[in-house]
Parts: structure tokens; C-alpha cells; sequence
């Protein structure tokens, strides 16, 4: 059998074990986990001052997550068996700004109340801590990366000006792949 002949059998072959084999889509993933794993990656590409907590090896690295529950459970799930920047990760909810006690290196805004960011935002001024959040207005409002989909992908906001006023530095290989509001890249 050469040619045509040949390819009469393939086709029907071919399309018999199509409908023969299951079919095993990858389960879709939803925005909060996207977001979570994201904050891991972030820190990949912020530097913390030399005599912060991030620095101390026996701390673990302490998240604050203000805003809605189920992101505080993904984010418990998610870190419960993976690290930041090498340390155990532990995971706080706040509700408030007065729920934070001043040892978190990183704040999570999971579409709370934009009141809590300012006054949040009032508490930490100058400290290095880490500011993340859900929507494109996040940073704009002076937080530091504001995580949010767009067309189906993960896009992300820095605003380079509250992040210097924090002390940290942000490194150009994490800018150059973000829309920079507050302040000019230096």
C-alpha cells in the first residue's frame, strides 16, 4: 500500500483513537492561585536592606494578606510546602492596619477596602516591606506592584517611586516587563 490507499486507513484510524482515549485537559487554574505563586517570583527581584528581617536566616519570611479569605487560604495552602527566598513561609490575615504588628516583609491586598491601603500605606512609610496587590489602580495608589489579568494573562504595575521610599530596589530585569507608574526607572 502506497499513496492514497494508505492514507484511507491513517484517517480513520487517527480520528478512532481520538474518540477511543479520554481526553485529559489540564484542570483550569484559578486568578488567586496565579497571584500567589506570582508573589514568590516577585521577590525573586527585590532587594531588601542589609539589616532588615528578610536578612536574618532564622526568621521565616512573614506574608500579611488584608482583604478577602479565600485568598488568604490559597495563599496558607500554596506556602505551606514551598519557600520564599529560602525561608519557611508564615502566613497572617489582617483585617485592619492595626492587626499588622510591624513584622511582615511583604503585605498582600487582596481587593480589600482601598481606605486600608492608606492607612496602611501610613504605617509602613519608609519601611522595607513589600507592598503587593490585586487591580491595575494598585499601584497608582501607592502600592508597590498591583497584580491584575488582562486578556486572559497576568500583568502587573510598579510604582519605582513608593518602592525607593520604602527602601527596597527593584531590579530592571522585573521593570522592563512592567507598565512603571509613580516615578521613572533609574
Amino acid at each position: 500500500m502506497t499513496g492514497r490507499p494508505r492514507l484511507l486507513w491513517t484517517v480513520p484510524a487517527v480520528l478512532l483513537s481520538l474518540l477511543v482515549s479520554p481526553i485529559h485537559a489540564a484542570p483550569p487554574v484559578d486568578e488567586d492561585t496565579v497571584k500567589a505563586v506570582m508573589v514568590e517570583r516577585f521577590t525573586r527581584f527585590i532587594e531588601w536592606p542589609e539589616r532588615s528581617d528578610v536578612s536574618d536566616p532564622s526568621r521565616p519570611f512573614v506574608v500579611g494578606v488584608v482583604g478577602r479569605n479565600s485568598f488568604v487560604s490559597v495563599m496558607e495552602r500554596i506556602y505551606s510546602k514551598r519557600t520564599i527566598r529560602g525561608k519557611k513561609v508564615v502566613v497572617h490575615r489582617a483585617v485592619s492596619a492595626g492587626d499588622l504588628d510591624g513584622t511582615c516583609d511583604l503585605l498582600y491586598f487582596a481587593s480589600a477596602d482601598r481606605a486600608a491601603l492608606s492607612d496602611v500605606l501610613a504605617r509602613v512609610k519608609g519601611k522595607p516591606v513589600l507592598l503587593m496587590g490585586d487591580g491595575p489602580s494598585f499601584a497608582e495608589k501607592g502600592g508597590h506592584i498591583g497584580l491584575y489579568f488582562e486578556e486572559g494573562n497576568i500583568r502587573f504595575d510598579v510604582n519605582v517611586q513608593s518602592v525607593w521610599d520604602s527602601n527596597l530596589k527593584i531590579s530592571h530585569l522585573l521593570l522592563k516587563h512592567a507598565r512603571i507608574v509613580g516615578g521613572i526607572a533609574k
